[in-house]
């Protein structure tokens, strides 16, 4: 049996300037911006114990977006996806919708088994939400307590309605935090604005159980077709929410809810390359953590388009196993150093902000 010799990090560099043939190595480093630097290739020599396992979850739920603009049609669109495996649906109200209409929406759908998240930012004040949300309890036969998934409410009015609606509804997630600007080079500043935004709203609300508090956010990202990085991304908010937790004293973290989207620049006018394209950034969102994932369409979106983007999850989990390990990527000494590298500048960025 023939053994490889064990290369160290400087005997790969020789390999790689041989390669070069007179070219700069530092030709092949990835600068992101002035504060993330990122080297061709690392080694075991460059293992980051501390990331041996993230706070990464290795299940997620396959989402899909419903505009509720006609009642009959999002109730048959509806019906279609869920017999194709949907298991989170996004319901966005239309300005017009009646709540009454939610009895068409709704009609032969067992709530109860799915996690719905619900668009609600067009409705100003709590007693509107509480209600709505009275009536959907009604229509699912669900307690208050048992009502699960998540809202997105209008940021102007969060503060007026937070404390009554997780108060009566406390299994409901509702607050959301948006991956603002999705550049590669500022993804260290929008992570850093990620946690301030929940640093200056907790300080706001000056919740009794801090625990809960987080337990009720949840992080909307578009991801893109940049592999490694977007992988990288989404694990260094896990780091970087772990240890904003611990600093708030929670001794044993919440692992985030990552509400994963596609980013449609992504894509381009050629449908079999997109659905290339989507494959792997599905994969990217899964070994990322992801825990909603919603699959864009290849092009435009018909129940054939609808179908392919659920089953790219379907095949990922059932077929290749990708929910059987939690955080896979740890230990691959390239994408460790990209996440830590983010997170730690994310985290510079962070303090630096709230000190200022």
């Amino acid at each position: 049996m023939t053994e490889f010799n064990i290369l160290s990090k400087s005997d790969w560099k020789q390999l790689v300037l041989k390669e070069l043939k007179g070219q700069s190595f530092d030709s092949l480093k990835w600068t992101i911006n002035d504060r993330i630097n990122i080297d061709p290739y690392y080694t075991k020599e460059d293992a980051v114990s501390h990331l041996s396992i993230l706070p990464v979850g290795n299940e997620w739920l396959i989402g899909e977006s419903f505009d509720l603009t006609t009642p009959e049609e999002s109730n048959n669109l509806l019906l279609e996806s869920l017999s194709g495996g949907l298991q989170s649906p996004l319901f966005i109200l239309a300005d017009s919708f009646k709540q009454e209409e939610l009895s068409i929406i709704l009609k032969n759908v067992e709530l109860s088994y799915l996690t719905p998240f619900w668009d609600l930012s067009k409705f100003t004040v709590a007693s509107e939400i509480v209600s709505f949300l009275e009536v959907i309890t009604e229509q699912s036969k669900q307690e208050n307590n048992d009502l699960k998934g998540g809202l997105i409410l209008n940021p102007i009015h969060l503060l007026e309605q937070f404390n009554t609606i997780s108060i009566q509804f406390p299994a409901l997630k509702i607050i959301a935090v948006h991956y603002v600007i999705n550049e590669i080079q500022e993804v260290d500043s929008s992570l850093a604005t990620m946690l301030l935004n929940v640093k200056e709203l907790m300080e706001k609300l000056n919740p009794t159980d801090r625990v809960s508090f987080f337990s009720k956010c949840f992080f909307t990202f578009q991801i893109d077709k940049n592999y490694f990085f977007e992988i990288a991304k989404l694990r260094a908010l896990s780091y970087l929410w772990a240890n904003f937790q611990l600093a708030y004293g929670v001794t044993n973290p919440e692992v985030p809810f990552l509400n994963i989207e596609f980013d449609t620049k992504a894509y381009d006018e050629e449908s079999n390359t997109n659905m290339i394209r989507a494959t792997t950034m599905t994969m990217a969102a899964m070994l990322g953590g992801g825990s909603r994932i919603t699959v864009l369409p290849a092009d435009e979106a018909n129940a054939f388009t609808r179908r392919i983007a659920r089953n790219i999850q379907h095949l990922l989990n059932m077929e290749s196993g990708f929910d059987k390990v939690q955080d896979p990527t740890a230990g691959t000494y390239y994408i460790d150093q990209l996440t830590l590298k983010i997170a730690e500048s994310a985290w510079s960025i962070f303090i630096k902000r709230t000190i200022d």
